[in-house]
């Protein structure tokens, strides 16, 4: 908010945005969204240090730095800062990293593998506690068909259904629900598959009566003072194992916690991005970084299918720096972030019809007024989900290394194609978007 008003000049001070992480702020803002690390740099125009958070440094941000401990970021095209980046060693001068191992996940009906319930238990022996990250919420993540092995799928969403411990179906996109009886829409007889945090509290709450074992997820975060009264006892240590989705991955500094558990940790591997790579090792370093605070030594285990993937190699070594040398190459070639920007034009509607329709005015608007030195277009496309909340969606993307001029040059024709929509069709423009679902 500071750096949306408009800083004073504060030469020589340092603006750092927390864990260096894009999507922690983003509000509509005159048909683009603003995020927390672009305000900072943005908004901040003098020649004062900026540092892109001590704990985090993504993909992007780090890939437009030139030197090892001080270096210059392109902010728009005529603008250069200067930034300190920090490696997140501040916390570990003492202590050093926690060491992270892989391991096989397991094969079967058990949500989880032997040497980490042995973990957990030598943990709660010792009178210290645990976090398990498993980012699948629910019971069961999907279920199928028996005889055409084809998941159950919300109405309204081209997303699979997750049962609830309830015997709910539910949409986790658009909250869509409906009972659950062991057969499809259809009435095939079901079956269901994976482990979400409901099930895994489930097996360890059988497994061990004895242990105070908490979940926290958006399931049953439906309140922030439930957050705050969970994370208030868990620090207390009133709490033995605390499991959750991503929200339990960040900021929580316990100093007992001496194990760190992820379950499923390549499955953000898969996911049709591309920074899905650097979300997984993002992360996957924070809730390590969860572990070992404290006067006592740390453990992390990785538990995943492939123990081979680089991916988690890197975040399991915490480097940094071999993330970035590895991702950037890659960047580089398929024309991505931070060689380039990007934008995204998608117009989403109920009438299918009437979205291809008007993405296909919108590819052709663009074509005629850009160049190919200008920008690359791609699409027009259905969205990864070409259906949310009741609206089939479809997009183009623009990517450039002239965001400025290119801006400046779509202004007017985005305005004619916002006035000359059908009925009940809607047009987004998203500038860098933080995703492309």
């Amino acid at each position: 908010a500071a750096a949306a008003g408009g800083l004073p000049h504060l030469a020589h001070q340092l603006v750092q945005v927390a864990g260096g992480l894009r999507g922690v702020v983003e509000q509509a803002l005159l048909h683009h969204r603003d995020r927390a690390r672009d305000a900072a740099v943005g908004g901040h125009h003098d020649d004062g240090d900026r540092a892109l958070g001590r704990c985090r440094v993504f993909a992007e941000p780090f890939g437009q730095f030139q030197t090892v401990n001080r270096f210059h970021f392109p902010v728009g095209q005529d603008n250069v800062g200067t930034f300190a980046a920090e490696h997140g060693k501040g916390r570990f001068a003492v202590a050093g990293l926690t060491p992270v191992e892989i391991i096989q996940a397991p094969v079967g009906q058990a949500p989880i593998s032997g040497p980490l319930l042995a973990a957990l238990e030598a943990t709660y022996k010792r009178a210290e506690q645990s976090i398990l990250l498993l980012n699948r919420r629910g019971y069961y993540p999907i279920v199928i068909g028996e005889e055409d092995h084809l998941p159950e799928t919300c109405p309204s969403c081209s997303v699979s259904l997750n049962l609830h411990r309830d015997q709910r179906l539910v949409c986790h996109y658009c909250g869509y629900a409906r009972p659950f009886d062991g057969r499809t829409a259809s009435g095939a007889r079901a079956r269901p598959l994976g482990s979400g945090t409901q099930k895994l509290e489930e097996y360890l709450l059988g497994l061990y009566p004895e242990m105070r074992i908490e979940r926290l997820d958006t399931d049953v975060a439906t309140r922030r003072d439930v957050v705050q009264d969970c994370i208030s006892r868990f620090l207390a240590h009133e709490i033995d194992l605390l499991l959750g989705t991503q929200m339990i991955a960040k900021g929580l500094d316990a100093p007992r916690v001496t194990l760190v558990g992820v379950l499923q940790a390549d499955h953000g591997l898969y996911m049709p991005d591309f920074r899905a790579g650097e979300r997984t090792f993002a992360l996957l370093t924070q809730v390590a970084g969860r572990s070992g605070r404290g006067e006592f030594a740390g453990r992390v285990l990785f538990e995943c299918l492939n123990p081979d993937n680089p991916v988690l190699e890197r975040a399991a070594a915490q480097d940094y720096e071999a993330f970035y040398r590895a991702e950037l190459p890659a960047r580089r070639e398929a024309f991505y972030p931070p060689f380039c920007r990007i934008l995204r034009v998608l117009v989403r509607g109920k009438d299918e019809g009437r979205v291809i329709d008007s993405i296909d005015r919108v590819f052709n608007a663009l074509s005629r007024v850009l160049t190919a030195g200008q920008a690359t277009l791609l699409g027009p496309a259905p969205a990864p989900i070409e259906r949310l909340h009741d609206q089939y969606r479809h997009h183009v993307l623009l990517k450039t290394t002239r965001m400025g001029s290119v801006r400046r040059l779509l202004a007017p024709v985005i305005g004619d194609l916002r006035r000359a929509l059908q009925t009940g069709v809607h047009l987004e423009v998203d500038f860098d978007p933080v995703d492309l679902f």
